[in-house]
């Protein structure tokens, strides 16, 4: 028998995710292989929820993705369950099957459509896992994988052919409508920034493909001044007064007091890079042993100005 853990925003499937169960097991074929899974049929426990349904998805054979348009509850780090179960699953090389509900994802939270967009482009055999982070200026997508040989940055801002990662993942997701097939797809992203008066959305290479949207009315810095103009979040006004002189990753996160790499990396580093507020001294080889980080005069500003509000 393989165990298949049903993953899903439990609320708003709460219909289909036991009609489903009902249906494998209700099949004279199916219901001789397989055996479900549903978190809703554990009986009470004192563990911590998040800590069941992930030994969960450890134990079982296949992984069912049910994807809807709500995301679900977000945890400290802004991520759902059904993200980190995928997530999971993805670094215990489980077989993932995805479904995605209708055909209109006009009413999709934003992390639900970027989700499935990460879904069809990532790179399998990274053990990296999908990111996306919401914050106060910008929506940020960060996908294991690279661009293909024939792609540059450059080129996705022109004309250019598709290249699918996993072709027979963006099929199906291009017959639903998610996706296109003809190369359009980060153009499309362009003009509908310009379209709605917002900043034209980067694209990056840095340990995997990094994509930003920024919001409305929101900008980290005047270009012509220096000065900072947009929010800085709680988590890079932190870096920025740790941050003296030149400094090594691993020195930024011992003066923070920070043991998690990943959260420093997703939450203080990358956004003050983005931001334009530190930079590093050797841009050209960003993943050197030998990189460190200093302020810019636009954080050198935005600390200049935190001082003067200070009593």
């Amino acid at each position: 028998m393989l165990r298949l853990f049903i993953s899903s925003v439990q609320k708003e499937l709460a219909t289909e995710r036991p009609a489903l169960k009902d249906y494998i097991h209700g099949d004279p074929l199916l219901r001789r292989f397989f055996e479900v899974f549903l978190f809703e049929d554990l009986p009470a426990s004192d563990r911590r929820a998040d800590a069941v349904y992930l030994d969960e998805v450890a134990r079982c054979d296949v992984y069912l993705g049910l994807f809807g348009n709500e995301y679900g509850f977000e945890d400290a780090e802004g991520i759902s369950p059904t993200h980190r179960e995928f997530t999971h699953a993805s670094q215990l090389g489980k077989p993932r099957l995805i479904f995605v509900k209708g055909a209109d994802d006009a009413g999709k939270h934003a992390k639900m459509r970027a989700l499935i967009d990460a879904v069809a482009h990532r790179d399998y055999t990274s053990t990296g896992s999908v990111q996306v982070m919401l914050f106060t200026d910008r929506l940020e997508v960060w996908n294991p994988g690279s661009l293909p040989s024939a792609l540059t940055l450059a080129k996705l801002r022109e004309p250019h052919g598709s290249f699918p990662a996993n072709p027979l993942m963006a099929e199906p997701l291009y017959l639903a409508k998610y996706i296109e097939r003809m190369g359009t797809g980060t153009r499309d992203m362009i003009r509908l920034c310009r379209e709605a008066g917002l900043r034209e959305p980067e694209y990056a290479v840095r340990d995997g493909f990094v994509q930003t949207l920024w919001r409305a009315a929101q900008s980290a810095s005047d270009s012509r001044t220096g000065e900072v103009t947009g929010e800085v979040t709680g988590e890079v006004g932190k870096l920025l007064r740790v941050c003296f002189g030149t400094m090594s990753r691993k020195e930024l996160q011992q003066n923070l007091l920070l043991r998690g790499e990943e959260n420093f990396r997703r939450l203080y580093l990358v956004p003050a890079l983005d931001a334009g507020l530190i930079e590093m001294t050797l841009p050209d080889k960003p993943n050197s042993r030998l990189q460190k980080y200093r302020l810019t005069a636009k954080g050198r500003a935005w600390l200049a100005a935190q001082a003067r509000k200070e009593p």
